[in-house]
């Protein structure tokens, strides 16, 4: 739900970046991030979006929902049997930052597969 909700957003800006390349982590795993690939140039467009997720349930207490600032990078066009690499990261908007150096430090990044 939320990489269709950013692959809807418009692109901010599209870069070209070293991929390096990877030797198979395990051959009986099928995964793409375990599999090997060439050192390459990518493509990748970005594009951002902000959300607000739902807390968790708490017996305790009621928390309030966040809302995240969103970025996701994809790369357009991979090479044939190459799965194209897609990353995502979330922080908390500016004006909800706490502290020095909030800015610097994602709350979230994680790798978005299909």
């Amino acid at each position: 739900m939320l990489r269709e909700y950013l692959l809807e957003q418009p692109a901010l800006f599209s870069k070209t970046i070293q991929v390096r390349g990877r030797k198979q982590k395990s051959p009986a795993k099928t995964r793409g991030r375990r599999q090997p690939r060439q050192s390459r140039e990518a493509e990748v467009v970005v594009r951002v979006g902000r959300v607000t997720l739902r807390p968790p349930w708490r017996a305790d207490r009621k928390l309030p929902p966040v809302t995240v600032n969103v970025v996701l990078v994809s790369e357009v066009n991979p090479p044939p049997g190459d799965q194209p690499g897609r990353m995502a990261a979330a922080d908390e908007p500016a004006d909800r930052q706490r502290g020095a150096g909030a800015a610097d430090h994602p709350v979230l990044l994680c790798s978005v597969d299909d």
